[in-house]
């Protein structure tokens, strides 16, 4: 007599079959729009409908990207652009001054930044519907955000220090070197420094909450990832199943609701202008927020995107330029003594303000360093239904994701001199040498 087991490992197999051989008929009987067929495939292959050479073709791209990208860029490395087969469509990948600048100067509704992340994520069904239908929290990181960082940041610096002087001192007693999960402790860093402006004292230091975001965060990208493969008419019946998103929302209530409900109240009571009202992301929030979604539930959800943008490595540079920098630190320490000299005679002059950030350019340029060697960069989807073409003619469709792959061009001696050498202070000597000229 069969198990449950037996059964179980029986039905994941037949699903697992039946969606290969769905790929397979799907792309037999997909048909290629000529201007499409005109773009080059990525390795040089030929654009036949052949599944089997198209699915090869994935499999490659997903085992040895970097070489593939560098092998097409460095074939033209002037300008180029070429499509990358995925499951079910192709990416593009962009290069040339051109190309690049007629990417920057295209407005969202033209080639969306934000529909690019919103692919990746797959937000509609990580992150819910209603926020990406109706994203009026994005005025809010915009607007208030922005307006009030300045205002903030003594705030925001305490909560660093204290950061990491907590995070750090569990775990150093001053007797011996120990070794640190660079990327969990700067996620750590990072979610309690930006809650500190999003929610505030004291549920910004509980760490059951911070590590809630994380969890949420990191659970939202990887089944993402998987939704992705999905075919999109079955998007709706099996992707709520994945996401994890309902789960979390009432995670996320334990913590928030007497917050918002105290919060909510308090607005109906005494008005915005109240001397004591919190200048934080939930006031903010409150501000744009519209009538049918001043409750609870709708703003804890505004608070977890928002959360997921400032902790997600793929949306966001803070995380990944605080994470290469300390590993660069420990690799080149001698970059240590010329910044600490630089901060501390900016801090001396200025005090701790976002107006001192702006003039350490040693700092500035090391963390530049530290990000130069990105695979790809400015994503972008193409949103008008006539598609983008671009000033040569080549068209891509709407819809479609494009990027630029910018370690190819970081790795050109054409775009840097030495560019495999890490050189904390390039930018700022380049800097330096700009404003001698200006003088």
């Amino acid at each position: 007599m069969a198990s449950i087991s037996d059964f179980a490992s029986d039905y994941t197999s037949y699903i697992a079959a039946t969606f290969v051989v769905f790929l397979f008929v799907f792309r037999l009987y997909s048909t290629e729009r000529a201007d499409i067929a005109k773009i080059p495939l990525i390795d040089g292959s030929s654009t036949s409908q052949n599944p089997l050479a198209y699915y090869l073709g994935v499999v490659r791209f997903l085992v040895d990207a970097n070489e593939i990208v560098l092998h097409a860029y460095n074939a033209n490395p002037t300008s180029g652009i070429v499509r990358i087969p995925r499951l079910f469509g192709w990416h593009y990948l962009i290069w040339g001054e051109q190309h690049v600048r007629e990417i920057a100067s295209a407005p969202e509704h033209v080639l969306g930044f934000n529909a690019a992340t919103a692919e990746e994520l797959q937000t509609k069904w990580t992150v819910g519907r209603q926020i990406t239908d109706d994203a009026w929290h994005a005025n809010t990181v915009r607007g208030s955000l922005t307006r009030n960082l300045s205002r903030c940041f003594p705030e925001v610096r305490d909560e660093i220090v204290l950061a990491f002087d907590e995070i750090l001192g569990k775990q150093l007693d001053g007797t011996e070197w120990k070794a640190f999960r660079i990327q969990e402790m700067t996620m750590q860093i990072v979610a309690r420094t930006s809650n500190r402006l999003f929610v505030g004292v004291p549920l910004c230091r509980v760490p059951e909450w911070i590590q809630m975001n994380i969890d949420y965060t990191i659970n939202a990208f990887v089944r993402a990832q998987i939704i992705s493969l999905l075919p999109e008419f079955t998007k709706p019946i099996i992707a709520p199943l994945i996401s994890s998103k309902n789960r979390s929302l009432r995670h996320a209530l334990r913590f928030l609701l007497p917050v918002l409900k105290e919060r909510l109240e308090s607005e109906l009571v005494q008005g915005k202008e109240r001397p004591d009202r919190p200048n934080d992301l939930i006031s903010w929030l409150l501000d744009y927020a519209p009538d049918y979604e001043r409750d609870e539930k709708a703003i804890a959800l505004r608070i977890l995107a928002v959360n997921a943008s400032a902790i997600h490595t793929s949306s966001t540079a803070r995380l990944a330029a605080l994470t290469m920098a300390l590993f660069d630190l420990a690799a080149y320490p001698e970059h240590i003594g010329p910044m600490r000299e630089e901060v501390e005679r900016v801090i001396a002059s200025e005090g701790w303000t976002r107006a001192a950030l702006k003039q350490m350019h040693k700092l500035d340029s090391f963390l530049r360093e530290s990000l130069r060697l990105g695979v790809v960069v400015m994503a972008r989807r193409v949103m008008r239904p006539e598609g983008f073409t671009f000033s040569d003619g080549t068209s891509i469709p709407q819809g479609a994701i494009m990027s630029v792959p910018s370690y190819a061009i970081q790795i050109n001696p054409a775009s840097f001199a030495d560019p495999m050498k890490f050189d904390g202070f390039r930018f700022s000597r380049a800097r330096d040498s700009e404003s001698d000229h200006q003088c």
